[in-house]
């Protein structure tokens, strides 16, 4: 096996592997924490996917990305959607989880999946909408919440 099929082989594993982390995150909050944060922790990743490969849809649809030479990236998309819903969940290991994240970005580039400008215009454009995600499930949950207490 040559080093590009190895670390090819690391690349296409560290989404799956995000993600069942954050399955097992979820699962586990829904469990012991509260059915409600689990729940809404579960809309919030199928909301973020949503997104994600929504965008991925309109790209394709519009071309808008290629109109700037540039290739949406999905891979980055759903990497940070996972490590951003991950990090917000205040997961431990939070530090150690976005140097992963940095390490599959440099990786990308090393592997000369993406250009640098592929996966920042991906990202400028995925972070912001997370975070509104984020945020307005937060909302909900503080609402339910306060709904439970009373």
């Amino acid at each position: 096996m040559t080093l590009y099929q190895i670390l090819d082989f690391v690349a296409d594993s560290y989404n799956p592997i995000a993600l069942a982390v954050l399955l097992a995150v979820i699962i586990k909050e829904y469990q012991i924490t509260s059915k409600a944060k689990g729940m809404i922790s579960a809309v919030s990743l199928l909301s973020g996917l949503f997104i994600v490969y929504g965008i991925q849809w309109i790209d394709k649809a519009f071309g808008i990305w290629s109109r700037f030479g540039l290739d949406y990236s999905t891979h980055t998309a759903f990497s940070i959607c996972i490590i951003t819903l991950s990090v917000s969940l205040r997961v431990r290991g939070r530090e150690i989880i976005l140097l992963s994240l940095a390490g599959y970005l440099l990786l990308m580039l090393y592997q000369g999946y993406h250009t640098l400008m592929d996966i920042a215009a991906t990202g400028i454009v995925i972070f912001p909408l997370l975070i509104v995600l984020l945020l307005s499930g937060r909302r909900v949950q503080d609402k339910l919440c306060d709904t439970v207490e009373k």
